[in-house]
């Protein structure tokens, strides 16, 4: 089994008599396209699914994670988190109902 038919592919490629000119510049149109799709490639990936899905009793969190039925998210994107039943969310962050910092 091949580990990486592609990178063994462009090196047999490669490795063939060829001018140099030409050798520049299929390495040039490879580069240039592997840096347009790694900029484009995630962010439309993304749009498709945004959001990823949570097993049943179980709610989306700012679509990071899923939080239990009960619990509540707390937070914005990647700082997202769940605060348990006895916690209430205060500035992106749990807190005890009872601490001192909570409203």
């Amino acid at each position: 089994m091949r580990a990486n038919p592609l990178f063994d592919d462009v090196a047999r490629i490669l490795g063939s008599p060829m001018p140099r000119r030409q050798a520049l510049g299929f390495l040039g149109r490879a580069l240039a396209g592997a840096a347009v799709v790694s900029l484009l490639g995630p962010r439309a990936a993304w749009a498709v699914n945004p959001v990823p899905p949570c097993p049943g009793r179980y709610t989306n969190c700012n679509g990071v994670t899923c939080c239990p039925l009960g619990q509540t998210c707390c937070g914005t994107g990647g700082g997202s988190t769940c605060c348990l039943t006895n916690e209430i969310c205060v500035n992106g962050s749990c807190k005890s109902k009872n601490s001192p910092a909570s409203p």
